[in-house]
């Protein structure tokens, strides 16, 4: 088996169908394993790149380095020689060779670059399509349409929205259909098709996101108990992967205008009225990696918070769940701006800035910053700092709180074996979630493709705890 592929399943990404699938794509299409998992979307990019890191302990590729690729030292490297060793160079400094490669060189062929061309190979492990990019541009020659293809779909998701301005745009939404809005839009930034499943008094609605409106569909009947995912969508509860594709599965997607997809995934809303939500998603016929499952959970989860949030600010104002089911009839959400209003001078007062207090705390600020031989600037700087980090500190084991409580229930729900990708997949989340800056104007801040690159951890094997044991564990009530 390849390397790559014991490595994804050793850390849960990929599950044995999905290793099957991708080597039948595989060998018809003719591609390389690790091409294969991407156009079917077993894993993210981000994904990958972390499993070539584990797989090969070595320095992983970012997008970065296709930028780095230069024409320049093609002319001192040709193309036969890269050939030869299954590289593509990139920079050369001082006897030492950076480049790029599929897998690492042999002993041998690191001693033949030393002793006929004295040089020293500092490797870099990189995607198949990453090699075939840099190759183009170093030797000018065409790249394959298929590669570039796939480069274009993965340039176009490193520049949408991160989960961490999806998340704080949620909790930040002025209205529960804002927020339904911004979670949707998050979706379709890598999967084919997202909506709410709105279930009420019996029937079920899909409500859709497109051109900052939500679209109510026709309401039609609940999905049955032999559909793929229909304890899920009546009860509360999870489903991600692969569709059995029964007599239910077709009629519920003849009802929802969809062809039956190979993967799907149902997150519940946690609501406490009558209307019970459910975020459902798919990406036609590809899969769904198990970060994208993990951070839509998230959001899911936190659009119940934000229910409660509303609720615990001012009973009366407060759109629910309820109010927010029955405008959903494809009304414009955008709001009129308010005229800006004249400044006025701040009236002096008590604890204000300009007043004696507030000059009293810069003067003691002086003092400390005189007595410890700083600048006050630079003191300041500290003390924000460490603020700042503390903060980060107290959100992140909140964070990891919030996800130990949701995974434990998603472990009853769905396979042991995406389980564990999905936990890997939240226990990377919770550090970058937790030092994320608000956005200033809605979560839709792009994020550069240099951002794009392995969350490091450590390497050294690990236990996984199997997830049967808490399955037994759950309160369940014989009848």
């Amino acid at each position: 088996m390849d390397p790559l592929l014991d490595q994804l399943c050793a850390d849960g990404v990929l599950t044995e169908a999905m290793v099957e699938w991708a080597r039948a794509y595989q060998s018809e299409s003719g591609v390389t394993v690790d091409t294969a998992l991407l156009e079917l979307d077993l894993i993210d990019e981000e994904g990958l790149l972390c499993g070539l890191e584990s797989c090969f302990q070595m320095t992983v590729a970012s997008p970065r380095d296709l930028m780095r690729a230069d024409p320049e030292i093609g002319k001192v490297f040709p193309q036969g020689f890269s050939q030869s060793f299954g590289l593509c160079p990139l920079k050369l400094s001082d006897g030492e060779l950076v480049a790029l490669v599929g897998c690492p060189l042999s002993e041998e062929s690191k001693e033949e670059l030393r002793n006929l061309f004295n040089l020293e190979l500092k490797q870099i492990i990189a995607p198949s399509h990453y090699l075939a990019l840099s190759k183009g541009k170093v030797y000018d020659h065409p790249v394959d349409p298929r590669t570039r293809e796939l480069e274009s779909k993965l340039a176009r998701r490193r520049g949408a929205a991160d989960i961490q301005y999806a998340l704080a745009s949620v909790l930040t939404a002025s209205t529960l259909t804002s927020a339904f809005i911004d979670v949707l839009d998050f979706a379709a930034g890598f999967l084919e098709y997202a909506c709410l499943l709105i279930s009420r008094r019996g029937m079920l609605r899909a409500v859709t996101a497109s051109g900052g409106e939500l679209h109510s569909g026709e309401p039609f009947a609940l999905p049955e108990m032999s559909c793929s995912f229909g304890a899920a969508v009546l009860y509360g509860g999870y489903f991600v992967g692969p569709l059995r594709e029964t007599e239910a599965d077709l009629r519920f997607y003849r009802d929802l205008g969809r062809r039956v997809p190979r993967w799907s995934l149902v997150a519940p809303v946690p609501t406490a009225g009558q209307t019970r939500i459910s975020l459902y998603a798919d990406n036609g016929p590809r899969g769904i990696a198990a970060r994208w499952a993990a951070e839509l959970t998230l959001l899911a989860s936190r659009l119940g918070h934000k229910d409660n949030h509303h609720k615990s600010i001012d009973e009366e104002s407060a759109e629910s769940f309820e109010q927010a089911f029955s405008n959903l009839v494809s009304q414009p959400l955008a709001e009129p701006k308010p005229e800006p209003e004249p400044e006025k001078e701040p009236e002096p007062e008590e604890g204000r800035p300009g007043t004696d207090a507030d000059t009293a705390a810069i003067e003691r600020l002086r003092q400390a910053a005189a007595a410890a031989g700083v600048t006050l600037d630079a003191l300041v700087d500290d003390l924000l700092q460490d603020r700042e980090e503390r903060l980060a500190q107290k959100d992140t084991a909140a964070l990891v709180g919030e996800f130990k409580e949701l995974f434990e229930k998603l472990a009853t729900d769905i396979p042991t074996q995406m389980a564990r990708g999905m936990e890997t997949a939240f226990r990377d989340l919770a550090p970058r979630i937790a030092s994320a800056p608000p956005p200033a104007a809605g979560y839709k801040t792009p994020r550069s493709a240099a951002n794009v690159g392995p969350v490091r951890k450590d390497a050294g094997p690990r236990e996984v705890p199997s997830y049967r044991s808490r399955r037994r564990k759950t309160k369940r009530v014989k009848l």
